[in-house]
C-alpha cells in the first residue's frame, strides 16, 4: 500500500469516527424510548452503518494509526454517551429502599416507598 492510499484511508477513518461521535452525542440526547422513538430508531440506525463503514476504513490505515484511531475512537464515543443520564428504570431508587428498611429490621413489603406513614426518615439516617 502506498502513501498516499494509508494517509487518506487515516484521515476517512478519522472524519467518520468524528461524525459517529457527533451521531451518538445527538441520538443520546434526543429523549427517552417513549417520546422520541423514530428519532432514536434513526439515530441508531446512522450510528451503525458509521461504525460499518469506520471498520472497513481502518483496516486500510497502517497498524499504528489504526492503533491510534481505534483507541480515540472509543474514548470518543464512550464519552458522547454520557451526555445524557442513563435511560435505565428507576428499580434502583427500591432497592436502595428495600435494602435500608431490612437493614432497620422493617419489612419492605410492610412499607412500600409510596405509602402513608412510612417510617421515619430519622431510621435511615
Amino acid at each position: 500500500m502506498n502513501r498516499a492510499t494509508a494517509r487518506i484511508s487515516t484521515i476517512v477513518t478519522a472524519v467518520l469516527l468524528a461524525a459517529l461521535t457527533a451521531v451518538v452525542f445527538d441520538t443520546v440526547r434526543a429523549g427517552d424510548n417513549q417520546s422520541n422513538t423514530g428519532r432514536l430508531l434513526a439515530g441508531y440506525a446512522v450510528a451503525r452503518t458509521l461504525f460499518a463503514a469506520a471498520i472497513w476504513a481502518v483496516r486500510k490505515a497502517p497498524a499504528r494509526a489504526a492503533t491510534a484511531l481505534v483507541l480515540a475512537g472509543s474514548a470518543a464515543v464512550a464519552l458522547a454517551a454520557l451526555a445524557a443520564p442513563p435511560r435505565t428504570s428507576t428499580d434502583m431508587y427500591r432497592y436502595a429502599w428495600d435494602g435500608r428498611l431490612q437493614a432497620a429490621g422493617l419489612s419492605p413489603y410492610a412499607h412500600p416507598p409510596a405509602a402513608r406513614g412510612q417510617p421515619r426518615r430519622a431510621f435511615f439516617g
